[in-house]
């Protein structure tokens, strides 16, 4: 979620700061301390630069994540800009948007500077703490699911996908076959603060949601229209959709789209039915997985598709659901990539397996290898998984009405 845990230094230069870190938060907590900011183990911090007319604060999504990771930062500025300088700590500046995002390739503590400079000639620096994590060699340990909200809204009622924004604080869903082209956004307390319809799309049978990179390298919404109980379609269909801008100051949305990639894709070997989309966050590579009542799941790929492709999928795995290693339920129900695609999850109706993909591993190999212990939440009919968005915890959703909203957090102390 985007974040306010700000620590306010004056007109400290950013490049002093840097490699000062232990001055730096000493600085930093006495600014905090006079301007009011609170603070306290583990509580936000929020400080505002001591003048009523001039201010710079920084938003950062995520906070913390493991590496290679990927933040959205924005400046919230009072007063009249003239310029703006970031500087993210780990020798990468860039300047004049408020805007930007930034890739942090190496695990460390990096102090990011906005420096703003204003019409009046004076200057005002916000600065907040990125923690960047190395890539997970062992299986992660996560608490128990816990209830973070519940999802009341009436025309939510066979939730089939989840998938965390990475860029604000909304976690966008959808309903099963039956309910029109559209999808939902909602907070962490599951309240609906956007609707978004796809004008001219149909809705045969969506069964799962993922966010990722377009061609272009911009986020967008990837609606998987997959279903086929009865294995009769010669094609399905993915929907990739820009994704919108929520003003959570005036929720809830109601939005209609038209500008949207159709992607039509086929089997190599005949029909299949599918209720797993997972969307690499680094290429925009996509990957079907196969839901089979013999507990054999095809996992088939496309490399990131364009606008109206007719594409021919590649098949480039299978896993074996039911028994040995992944046991429970035979029947693959939804799935999701880390953030920074060091993870993948998977859910059955009864199970969650969490699998660690390493860097240069196919991602076959990977769900091949042995899955980490994930606690699964006892749910109505479990469909809908999804990473949050620093990839530190995974969500779940049921079908049905006024369904729980899940999360379960890793243990990133242990």
């Amino acid at each position: 979620m985007y974040s306010q845990h700000q620590r306010e230094s004056g007109n400290t230069s950013c490049l002093a700061a840097r490699g000062m870190r232990k001055s730096l938060e000493f600085a930093l907590s006495i600014a905090c301390f006079l301007s009011g900011c609170g603070g306290g183990s583990g509580s936000e911090q929020t400080g505002t630069i001591d003048s009523p007319t001039q201010s710079a604060t920084i938003l950062a999504e995520p906070e913390e994540g493991t590496a290679p990771l990927s933040v959205s930062f924005e400046a919230r500025i009072e007063g009249e800009p003239a310029w703006l300088l970031w500087d993210f700590g780990d020798g990468e500046e860039t300047s004049g948007s408020f805007e930007v995002q930034h890739t942090y390739a190496e695990p460390g503590e990096f102090v990011v500077c906005l420096e703003v400079g204003f019409l009046d000639g004076t200057s005002k620096v916000a600065t907040t703490v990125i923690l960047v994590l190395p890539q997970e060699e062992s299986c992660p340990d996560f608490a128990d699911p816990a209830v973070s909200g519940t999802v009341t809204d009436a025309r939510i009622t066979e939730c089939s996908g989840l998938a965390w924004s990475r860029i604000q604080p909304v976690l966008w869903l959808h309903n099963d076959s039956g309910d029109t082209a559209r999808f939902f956004g909602v907070n962490e307390q599951g309240e609906v603060v956007a609707v978004v319809k796809l004008a001219g799309a149909s809705a045969r049978d969506w069964e799962d949601i993922a966010v990722g990179p377009d061609p272009e390298g911009n986020q967008a919404v990837f609606l998987a229209d997959i279903g086929d109980n009865g294995r009769v379609r010669s094609s399905v269909k993915i929907y990739r959709v820009p994704e919108p801008l929520i003003d959570l100051s005036q929720t809830p949305l109601q939005l209609s789209l038209e500008d949207y990639d159709t992607i039509r894709l086929r089997y190599p070997d005949g029909p299949h039915d599918a209720e797993t989309l997972l969307v690499d966050p680094q290429t925009g590579d996509i990957y079907i997985l196969t839901k089979e009542g013999d507990g054999r799941s095809h996992i088939f790929f496309a490399e990131a598709p364009k606008d109206g492709e007719d594409l021919v999928l590649q098949e480039v795995g299978e896993i074996q659901l039911g028994t040995g290693r992944l046991p429970g339920s035979r029947l693959l129900t939804g799935g999701d990539i880390s953030p920074d695609g060091s993870k993948i999850v998977l859910r059955t109706y009864n199970r969650i397996f969490v699998f660690l993909w390493q860097e240069g591993q196919s991602l076959g190999d990977a769900l091949a290898a042995e899955p980490c212990p994930a606690p699964a939440p006892q749910e109505r009919q479990g469909e809908a998984v999804a990473f949050g968005p620093a990839g530190l915890t995974y969500w779940t959703l049921s079908e049905g009405r006024n369904q729980k909203l899940y999360r379960i957090d890793q243990q990133t102390g242990k």
